[in-house]
């Protein structure tokens, strides 16, 4: 996960996020039917899960995911709120 989304062990929700956006810019441009691409789209989906986790965890957790699938369904840049 740190080699596509740059994130490290025990990070917060928030660099969770932004590793996503990191690993699917990673995968969006090694279109097609790359290892490179799978991998990046596999740590993405790791991260993702990660974020989700924290947010569920955090106070007013559904405003929180709410936040977090609005931000990434805009495809804000990593460490855009």
């Amino acid at each position: 996960m740190d080699r596509y989304g740059g994130v490290a062990r025990g990070a917060g929700a928030d660099a969770l996020a932004d590793g996503v956006l990191r690993a699917l810019a990673h995968a969006v441009a090694r279109r097609g039917r790359s290892r490179e691409a799978a991998f990046a789209l596999l740590a993405a989906d790791a991260l993702m899960t990660g974020a989700v986790d924290r947010h569920l965890a955090a106070d007013d957790p559904e405003a929180r995911m709410r936040a977090l699938v609005e931000r990434l369904a805009a495809g804000g840049r990593p460490g855009e709120r």
